[in-house]
């Protein structure tokens, strides 16, 4: 799949915040499921000036943002439509946002969180060269969960 990134617009953050849903338990990443994140998600000011929006043949298909944690490491969030999960797209998903982070940006690692039983994330993401560095609880969705950190350099 080929794919464009462009700036993730309100209209485009609306959608991704209250029209996908996930079936279970892959549930846990629906916007809502957090009101915390909701708000953060959909609130251009908290948003900044860094998440992203992938699109194929038109459709808005996925999107991505990326914080500094600290110098020279990026965090990266992300998601795919729920439609195209578990469908094989991931790997050519996340090399174009790799790809795009590595033009775009200055960092010399890249970071993201998991939670450990998205097994299918954890081996697209260990596909690409990402690596565990510890595993940690986190309050979330009204809830703790087990999340696992994994890096990537760039």
């Amino acid at each position: 799949m080929n794919y464009t990134i462009r700036k993730l617009t309100q209209r485009e953050a609306l959608t991704i915040a209250y029209e996908w849903h996930y079936t279970p338990p892959y549930d846990f990443y629906d916007m809502e499921a957090d009101e915390e994140d909701l708000a953060m998600f959909i609130d251009p000011k908290q948003r900044k000036n860094n998440a992203y929006s992938l699109h194929a043949s038109q459709r808005l298909v996925g999107f991505f943002s990326v914080d500094e944690k600290k110098e020279k490491t990026g965090v990266l969030g992300l998601g795919m439509h729920p439609d195209l999960t578990g469908q094989g797209y991931s790997k050519s998903f996340l090399q174009t946002i790799l790809a795009h982070i590595k033009a775009h940006y200055d960092y010399d690692t890249l970071s993201l969180s998991v939670a450990t039983f998205n097994k299918r994330a954890i081996k697209a993401y260990k596909n690409l060269g990402f690596k565990e560095k510890e595993s940690f609880m986190q309050t979330t969705n009204g809830d703790v969960f087990e999340f696992v950190r994994m890096e990537r350099l760039l």
